[in-house]
């Protein structure tokens, strides 16, 4: 594993794994650290998001890490 990492990521949910993302693709290297507990764990459907709009918040994260 790379110990030298020039942004570290606290969390990945949606703005934590955009963000790694982008900075992945500016060959940036990223740690993205997270709990595997997302704090809307108890949501049962997330609202105002584009294009996921009633989903659950498991059902939009299982789509952004495929």
């Amino acid at each position: 594993m790379k110990e030298d990492f020039e942004v570290i990521i606290i969390g990945g949910s949606y703005a934590g794994l955009s963000a790694a993302m982008s900075l992945g693709r500016a060959l940036r290297n990223v740690l993205v650290i997270d709990s595997a507990e997302p704090c809307n764990r108890q949501t049962p459907y997330s609202h105002n998001l584009i294009t996921h709009d009633g989903q659950t918040p498991a059902s939009i994260a299982n789509e952004a890490r495929q």
